[in-house]
């Protein structure tokens, strides 16, 4: 049995709205009917809330926005959208990643993206939504998830 669900109207014009105006390569996930990214074309790291805070603070510190930024409401994390110019097969970053409660998701996983503006949205929303085509590097979001945890 089939859990797809119709694309309407609305999916489209959100699916558009990504791609022209967000530069996100979204696809519709046809066992759910959710916008997804693949990581490849970006990374993806998830980290708790209060670290994902001090992360944005210090790339703004530096000068560097932090680019796409999703809510995931109910884990209090966030996910950070990113260039993705680290080594995904690198396992001992994943292993490093995962003792600071950090996520680097692997190559080819799905990021479920939220609908703009969506109030009834339960699970995530944008905190910072797509600058045009622009993410940060991946690498210097670690550097910075680095130095911030002790």
């Amino acid at each position: 049995m089939s859990v797809s669900r119709p694309v309407d109207s609305d999916m489209n014009a959100v699916f558009n709205y990504y791609r022209k105006h967000r530069g996100l390569p979204v696809s519709i996930d046809p066992c759910s009917g959710q916008l997804v990214v693949k990581t490849g074309a970006i990374a993806a790291i998830t980290m708790p809330d209060t670290l994902g805070e001090r992360v944005s603070t210090s790339l703004s510190a530096v000068g560097t926005e932090a680019g796409p930024i999703i809510l995931h409401i109910r884990s209090r994390r966030w996910t950070f959208l990113l260039e993705p110019d680290i080594a995904f097969e690198d396992y001992a970053l994943y292993a490093e990643m995962y003792c600071r409660s950090v996520t680097v998701a692997p190559l080819g996983a799905s990021v479920a993206l939220p609908f703009p503006n969506d109030p009834g949205d339960r699970y995530r929303r944008w905190k910072q939504l797509p600058l045009g085509s622009f993410r940060p590097s991946a690498a210097l979001v670690l550097e910075h998830v680095r130095n911030e945890v002790v």
